[in-house]
């Protein structure tokens, strides 16, 4: 006796799989929270007992819990994705990695904007797995944009539909969209591993100014390379990296959340 078993289409398995991505994301975003608030209680509950807790100001640099996201989040992040690989289809050097990249700091640095960003650490640097994931898919469906395996990274190149890409519907200023080109400009004709050092370097150092701790050039070398340990390979580099940070003012200043290594990479550490 034959059981026919039936099939969902390929497009609803890659729909259910990106949403199955972003719920696990959330999920993993309220337990560190979770674990955040449980270690820092008991600790301030010690401290407004003493005394040491005067104001509300104090307890909510201590806590800092993170704003409301803005409405249509995630379409205004997906035609900021979508803008910098438009501006990006003449770099022959531009890939799924770089592209990474150039959204992490057009997020933190550019444009500085609550869209729901939950980025993790991995080995390329911060990657926000969730977002970037289901993005891909709905260009792919949309026929915005093709993406073929070129050696070890995926490039990108028109599709059927790529016209109805090109509208940023006045989502961003003028002034944001200047800031992005630059970032963009800065790595034209680099390969991925140029952006990908800067992202990370200015991950670890926006990392240190969100918990008030020390900052140094040595201390973000020890972080960056801290990272992953494929980080190594960069060691020689970090020093003329992070001058260059300095000279273009491509500085943080503690906007966003912290970048942290995944619930699954931690685990796979202990």
């Amino acid at each position: 006796m034959k059981i026919r078993i039936p099939v969902p289409d390929i497009t609803l398995q890659r729909e259910f799989v990106a949403l199955l991505y972003k719920v696990n994301a959330m999920k993993e975003y309220h337990i560190q929270i979770e674990e955040e608030l449980n270690e820092l209680i008991p600790s301030l509950l010690d401290k407004m007992f003493k005394g040491e807790l005067v104001n509300s100001k104090v307890l909510a640099k201590v806590i800092s819990l993170p704003v409301e996201e803005e409405e249509k989040a995630f379409l205004k992040r997906k035609m900021l994705a979508t803008y910098i690989i438009n501006q990006s289809l003449n770099d022959t050097k531009f890939g799924d990695v770089k592209f990474e990249k150039l959204l992490h700091l057009s997020d933190y640095f550019a444009i500085k904007r609550n869209f729901g960003q939950k980025y993790y650490q991995q080995a390329a640097g911060p990657y926000d797995n969730a977002f970037t994931h289901a993005y891909f898919i709905q260009i792919e469906k949309a026929k915005w944009f093709k993406r073929k395996r070129n050696g070890s990274q995926f490039v990108f190149s028109t599709g059927e539909s790529h016209n109805k890409s090109l509208n940023t519907y006045n989502l961003f200023t003028n002034d944001e969209l200047e800031r992005v080109n630059k970032l963009i400009s800065y790595f034209s004709k680099c390969d991925y591993e140029q952006p990908e050092i800067i992202s990370t370097l200015y991950a670890v150092w926006n990392n240190r100014i969100i918990k008030n701790e020390s900052v140094t050039d040595e201390l973000l070398k020890a972080d960056f390379l801290n990272w992953d340990t494929q980080k190594i390979k960069y060691k020689d580099r970090l020093e003329a990296a992070l001058q260059w940070m300095k000279k273009e003012g491509i500085i943080p200043d503690g906007w966003g959340n912290v970048i942290e290594k995944s619930l699954a990479n931690k685990n796979k550490n202990n």
